[in-house]
């Protein structure tokens, strides 16, 4: 029920971008803000933009 509007690829799509963000933030990537808006943009629509 929590996860209404969510296909098996949107949410692993998020899972795989949350573990880069993750890293970005942590000193792997170059602009970890960047990261960050992505990370949020492709949660708000579902893992699908």
């Amino acid at each position: 029920r929590d996860l209404q509007g969510w296909d098996d690829r949107g949410l692993g799509r998020c899972i795989e971008l949350l573990a880069e963000t993750d890293a970005a933030i942590k000193g792997a990537g170059r602009d970890p803000v960047f990261v960050l808006e992505r990370l949020v943009g492709v949660i708000s629509t579902r893992g699908t933009s």
